[in-house]
């Protein structure tokens, strides 16, 4: 038996697949509570940083970069 979806689409990508979990809504949703996140952590209403979408994506987009070519240690993507 072999993991994962068996009836998978034969139009479905990868990418199309990601795409189906993080969606505008989530990405939104997400840029939204780390915002308050921060807010909170750092008892600052006012803070010196937005996150936006964009560095969202960035950080989503590295994070896979390095599960795709994992490195001894951090130090090693630099």
């Amino acid at each position: 038996m072999s993991p994962g979806p068996i009836n998978w689409p034969p139009t479905l990508t990868p990418a199309k697949a990601f795409f189906l979990l993080f969606d505008a809504d989530i990405i939104h949703y997400l840029v939204q509570e780390t915002q308050l996140y921060a807010m909170k952590e750092t008892g600052d209403k006012e803070l010196n940083w937005q996150m936006t979408e964009k560095m969202l994506w960035s950080y989503l987009a590295i994070f896979l970069a390095m599960c795709l070519r994992p490195a001894p240690s951090l130090t090693d993507y630099w």
